[in-house]
């Protein structure tokens, strides 16, 4: 059975219809881990749990706290879509958050379906970060989409896919785009040159928000 949440414009996560599913997964992410580890099981359907599973590890990411993602994380892990050359398992979540580096930010779920032994989420992004790929931020608002799908095995994250909105994210720290060669340095450079421009893209940051 297919399910979506969707937003009501004023920050909070509504469920989409009335079925004792919604339901009973709203329930499941307000309830302490206490009772999370007491409750029957055997009552919640294979999907409700893949979704409780990936909007925990949402929340998780929201709150910065390590520790807990790699508590469901399997040991071998992979990431698709991230930094590169991530280690596998819970030594990867951890390198993972040394390279996002300090952020203060929230995750609001929009959409989340779950089929089989996999669950995806499409999620909107709010935050604030000094800098992104080496471009600073000023101090402004970010605001960005992002899609993540999980493949669970007993419990765990064992993979996770991501595709997010991170070229409009830096438009909207002051990022142009530039014509012509994207210069010597692609796939290798992630800050920007003394031009201002960002060469492995061939984006290039407006003197406007350079002198800033």
């Amino acid at each position: 059975m297919l399910s979506c949440f969707f937003t009501n414009g004023h920050g909070q996560t509504k469920i989409a219809g009335k079925s004792i599913l919604f339901q009973k997964l709203k329930i499941f992410k307000t309830m302490s881990n206490e009772n999370k580890a007491s409750m029957d099981w055997a009552n919640i359907t294979h999907e409700t749990k893949l979704k409780a599973l990936a909007m925990r590890w949402l929340d998780l990411i929201s709150e910065h706290k390590i520790e807990e993602i790699c508590e469901m994380t399997a040991p071998d892990w992979r990431m698709h879509g991230g930094p590169m050359g991530l280690s596998v398992g819970p030594e990867g979540v951890h390198e993972l958050f040394r390279t996002i580096g300090p952020v203060r930010q929230h995750w609001t779920i929009e959409e989340i379906i779950a089929e089989g032994d996999k669950v995806v989420i499409r999620a909107m992004n709010t935050c604030y970060q000094d800098s992104f790929f080496g471009v600073p931020s000023h101090g402004r608002l970010q605001r960005f989409s992002a899609m993540f799908m999980h493949r669970i095995v007993d419990g765990k994250i064992a993979e996770t896919w991501r595709n997010a909105d991170d070229l409009g994210r830096l438009l909207q720290l002051g990022m142009r785009i530039k014509t012509g060669n994207p210069g010597p340095n692609f796939d290798s450079s992630f800050g920007t040159d003394s031009s201002g421009t960002w060469p492995s893209t061939g984006l290039k940051l407006s003197s406007r928000e350079r002198e800033c």
